[in-house]
Parts: C-alpha cells; sequence; structure tokens
C-alpha cells in the first residue's frame, strides 16, 4: 500500500512539473503550502524562500489588495477568479495571468501562466491599428470600410467626403447601393467576388451628393475589424473620371476628323468590309470633293479654309440619314456610306446637298460640293470598285462643272466686294465704260477691249479681304491702314490665279495695277514696259476716276486739275505715252 502512494506521488508531481504555468496552494489567508511547476525565472523570489510566507506580503500594495480580494471571492463560493498583472519577476519585468479555484474547504490553488509573449503582440497589433486608424483618416485617397453583407458605409476618410461631398457622418448612415449606380444585385456579386478574393479591382460609376457622375477605380480586399471581430470590405476609391475621359478622347480621336467630327479615313477603311454585307444591299457611295478650298486657303487663309470644310461636311452630313456614314477622307474630299439605299434616293441625296449649298458662303465664297455617287446592287460586286466609280464620277462632275463653279465663285467675290464698298462697284462700272472707249481709241482688238473691260471691273477685288471699317473710313488712313489696303493687289491675283477664269494673265495684271513707271509702285517695284500693257493703261483710267469722284476720305477734284496731274505725274508713276493717248482721248469726249 505505501509503494502504491509513493507512485502515486512520483505520478502526479512527473504531471505537475511538465506544466509550463505555476501552481500555487495557498490557504485561507493567503499563505504558501506549495510551489510546484513553471519556471524559476517567473518567480520574484528564488523558490525554497516562497513557502510559509503570505502571498500578499509578497507582492505590490495594489496587486496585493486585488490578490485578498479574489482570494475571499472564490472562497465564498465564485468557481473561479482570474485577473492579468505586469510584476517584476527574477528574469525582469513580465505580463501573467493568475486564475485562483477553491481546493477542498479552505484551501486555494493559483495558477500563474506567463502572459508577456501574448501582451506584446497585442500591444504590436493595437500600435497597428492605431496606425491603420490614423493613415485611414488622413490619407488623400478616399476609403470606405462596407459591410460586405449589407453594404451599408461601417466607416469613410475625409478624402471620402470630399470625392462624395456629403459629411462623413452622414456617409455612414449610408449604403453603397445609394453611390453605386450598378443594379443592386451587380454591387452585391461584386462585393461576393472581393470578399472572397476573386477580384479586387473594379470601375464603376459613383454617385455624389450634387447627383453628377464619377467614374472611379476601387481597389477592395477583406479585413477584420480586432474590436468587433468583423469582416468589412476595406476599399480605396479613385476618381479616374479625367483619365476615362482622356482614353475615351484618344479613342474618339483615333476614329474621328478632329475639324469636323466626322469619320476619319482609318474608320471608313477599317469598318468598309463589316459593313459590305447583303442585308445591306442595295448600298449607294457618295464621293464629295469641296470646290475653290485653295482659294479660300490662298486668299483668306486656313481658318477660312477650315470653316469652309465645317460648313461643306456639315451640309453634307444634314442631306444623309441617321444610318448613313459620312467621312471626312482626305483634306477636301468626303465619303459617305449609305446602307441600303437605292440609285433614286443617292440622287435625291446628291441633289439636296446641292440645294443647300446654294444658300451658304464663306467670306462671300459659295461653299460648293462636286459629287459624283455609285450604287452596289450584288453582293458579288466589289465594294472598292464602287468606291472608285464615285470617285470617278466625282471628279468628272467637278472638271464639267468647273467653268460655272469658277464663275459663281467669281461673281460673288465681285458682288461682296460692292457689297463692302459701294464705291467700289460705282468705280468699277465707270473704269468699264473709260475702258472700253479708250481700248476702241488705240484702235486695240476687239479681244483686248474685252480684256481690258473685265480688267477693269476686277481689278479691285482683292479690297474684299480690306475691313469695311477702312474701306468706308472718313479720315485719311493710318501708315497701317494703307499697309492693309496696299495688300489687295495681290489677294486680287491669287483669287484669279485660283479661279483660272480669265485666259489674257489677268492674275498679272491685277497684281501690278499699282505699280509705277518710275519703279516706285507696289507690291514687286516694278518699273517702265516690265510693267504688263493693261496694267499701265488700267493704272492711268483708275487714278483719273478715282480724282474725279468723290471717295470717304477726301473730295473730287475737277477734271481739269485731274488732267494736270495726269501730266505732272507722266513719266514718274504713269506711261507717259498712254497719259498722252489718255489726254487726247478725254479731250474729245
Amino acid at each position: 500500500m505505501q509503494t502504491n502512494q509513493c507512485s502515486s506521488d512520483s505520478y502526479y508531481k512527473s504531471l505537475v512539473n511538465a506544466i509550463p504555468d505555476l501552481l500555487f496552494v495557498l490557504d485561507a489567508d493567503g499563505v504558501i503550502i506549495d510551489c510546484q511547476g513553471g519556471n524559476d525565472d517567473d518567480l520574484a523570489m528564488p523558490r525554497e524562500l516562497l513557502q510559509g510566507n503570505n502571498v500578499v506580503d509578497l507582492l505590490p500594495a495594489i496587486l496585493a489588495e486585488q490578490t485578498k480580494q479574489n482570494i475571499a471571492a472564490v472562497l465564498a463560493g465564485q468557481p473561479m477568479a482570474s485577473y492579468e498583472y505586469q510584476m517584476v519577476a527574477q528574469n525582469g519585468l513580465g505580463y501573467f495571468e493568475c486564475k485562483m479555484t477553491r481546493l477542498g474547504e479552505k484551501q486555494i490553488i493559483a495558477k500563474i501562466a506567463n502572459i508577456t509573449a501574448r501582451k506584446l503582440a497585442e500591444e504590436k497589433v493595437l500600435v497597428r491599428d492605431e496606425r491603420f486608424a490614423k493613415l485611414f483618416e488622413m490619407h488623400a485617397a478616399a476609403m470606405l470600410l462596407i459591410d460586405p453583407e449589407s453594404g451599408a458605409i461601417v466607416d469613410a476618410n475625409q478624402a471620402a467626403a470630399n470625392l462624395y461631398r456629403w459629411p462623413v457622418n452622414q456617409l455612414k448612415t449610408m449604403n453603397i447601393q445609394q453611390i453605386n449606380t450598378a443594379p443592386p444585385e451587380i454591387v452585391a456579386h461584386e462585393m461576393e467576388r472581393a470578399r472572397l478574393a476573386e477580384c479586387c479591382r473594379f470601375e464603376f460609376e459613383h454617385r455624389t451628393a450634387d447627383g453628377s457622375i464619377r467614374v472611379v477605380e476601387v481597389f477592395s480586399s477583406i479585413i477584420t475589424m480586432r474590436d468587433e471581430e468583423k469582416q468589412v470590405l476595406f476599399s480605396i476609391v479613385h476618381d479616374i473620371t479625367e483619365r476615362k475621359q482622356n482614353e475615351e478622347r484618344v479613342v474618339y480621336l483615333s476614329f474621328h476628323d478632329i475639324l469636323t467630327g466626322l469619320y476619319n479615313r482609318s474608320y471608313f477603311e477599317e469598318e468598309l468590309g463589316r459593313m459590305d454585307t447583303a442585308r445591306q444591299l442595295p448600298i449607294s457611295v457618295i464621293n464629295g470633293d469641296v470646290n475653290s478650298l485653295k482659294m479660300t486657303n490662298d486668299v483668306f487663309g486656313h481658318a477660312k479654309g477650315d470653316a469652309l470644310i465645317i460648313a461643306a461636311a456639315q451640309i453634307l452630313k444634314s442631306c444623309c440619314r441617321e444610318e448613313d456614314v459620312v467621312v471626312r477622307y482626305g483634306g477636301d474630299e468626303f465619303v459617305a456610306f449609305l446602307p441600303k439605299c437605292d440609285e433614286q434616293t443617292a440622287q435625291s441625296i446628291v441633289e439636296r446637298v446641292h440645294e443647300k449649298c446654294r444658300d451658304k458662303t464663306i467670306e462671300g465664297v459659295p461653299v460648293s460640293l462636286a459629287l459624283g455617287f455609285a450604287t452596289k446592287v450584288n453582293f458579288e460586286e466589289d465594294i472598292n470598285t464602287v468606291v472608285s466609280l464615285a470617285e470617278s464620277r466625282m471628279y468628272k462632275n467637278k472638271i464639267s462643272d468647273d467653268n460655272r463653279v469658277r464663275y459663281e465663285t467669281l461673281n460673288a467675290l465681285e458682288q461682296l466686294a460692292f457689297k463692302k464698298d459701294y464705291h467700289t462697284k460705282d468705280h468699277a462700272e465707270r473704269m468699264q465704260v473709260l475702258a472700253t472707249g479708250f481700248g476702241e481709241y488705240l484702235r486695240l482688238p476687239g479681244a483686248t477691249i474685252s480684256d481690258i473691260a473685265m480688267l477693269a471691273a476686277l481689278h479691285d477685288i482683292g479690297k474684299i479681304a480690306v475691313s469695311e471699317e477702312i474701306l468706308k473710313k472718313q479720315e485719311s488712313l493710318t501708315d497701317d491702314e494703307w499697309a492693309v489696303v496696299r495688300t489687295h493687289p495681290d489677294v486680287g491675283y491669287r483669287i484669279l490665279r485660283a479661279i483660272r477664269e480669265l485666259s489674257f494673265g489677268a492674275e498679272e495684271a491685277v497684281l501690278s495695277h499699282h505699280e509705277h513707271w518710275n519703279g516706285a509702285g507696289y507690291p514687286r517695284g516694278l518699273n517702265a514696259k516690265r510693267i504688263p500693257f493693261i496694267s499701265r493703261l488700267i493704272t492711268i483710267i483708275d487714278a483719273y476716276d478715282v480724282m474725279t469722284h468723290d471717295r470717304p476720305y477726301r473730295t473730287a477734284i475737277t477734271h481739269e486739275a485731274a488732267i494736270a496731274e495726269l501730266k505732272h505725274c507722266a513719266g514718274t508713276q504713269f506711261d507717259p505715252e498712254l497719259v498722252e493717248k489718255f489726254l487726247e482721248f478725254v479731250d474729245g469726249q
């Protein structure tokens, strides 16, 4: 029996020593009866000195009082008392957890566990949580904490308030469904994907407090909130509205003409095969080319040329149907792809374009398009052949209409010049009479007389580029204003050169009608017979008419005074031989 008792005591002692925690047995007053197990380093003093001491006497005052209360509670019937404390042990300051329970009627067993490692880890977590909270609050990116099950916004930072224009407190009362414009089932599905880590990046359209829509990029991942032990979606929200707009603009510009807004050649060539299907038959293609673009650019500048292109594009687009694809194919060339459009419909569209063009001008230049079309009725026909045929017909029409277009353009510009300065019209009509009479007096050929009369009407056409303010100014012109006026021969030259309506070198004659016999004129400083004959003749008639009729900046002089001035300037400004002949002519009149 004694052997069995010894064996049992040895067994339980080995078992206790294997436990990593300290085990104390205390009497009802707190005196230490026994101490087993654990690590000596966790004790405040050597183990052999503990037995017989009152545990209360070995502890700091606050901890001693807490220990007394727990002993009393356990003896009074509380099943267990547990508390944590901090104390200096033999290996330094540590954290401990004490759990007491009653052993028999008047004894207590206390288990002391060293929890220093756990407490230090918790402190690190606390520091980490504090850092996260600070990062969350202060970060420039919008951040939301969202309940993945309900979609409720658990928390939001100030950056989110700035983005959505709702205060943080109000955001925390809202559901993500009130912000996300996607259908509820889509939002729920995407939150579930984020919760399962199937996807962490999303693009949505979010609504702000003022009703505006922002495109956002959202990065979401599941995290556990330490205090509540609850999982939430941690979402970082970036406003990418401007980036998406820029991306869309890049895509738009890759397939659209920036000037007119129409599709461009790249789009047409890429989509032509896709649009060329049997169900679109019959397919018509209209090819158009803007008339007078070069002249408009040369005379009025490229800004007006651009305006001419835009006007032509708008007319063509407005005359086509909604399903038609209108393309700016090149500088002055357009193509319209017309699905389910027969020849008769295509012809009516062409006629509408011509009709609308008649009512539109840019700086007096009529908006005009040379047009040609072709229609594909069989699917076996090559669409590229149809496009080429439409282009060929357009150029054929452009050539056949060339004279009419040039005449209409020249007439329109002439009327514009007369409208800007009524003196120009009266002056041109009087000059035509004088030029015809003087040409007959000189016994010039009939064709030359017609050329001189034509030039008399057109010599100042370049004044369409001079502002009405200068042309109608009552006071003397400033040097800068005279510089503008002196550009009109060059402008007239460019107009006639672009139109090519006259065959006798009219553009050179217009360019030179302000040159002087002695080389002091403009714009090129030609002298003597280097100046074209017609220019020398027109210069004399021009000067005589100007002197003998009122101008905005001065009154007319008498016929005699004008004759005297012509004589005075013969050999310097005017061809002396022609002056002599002109004086004979007007004396005879």
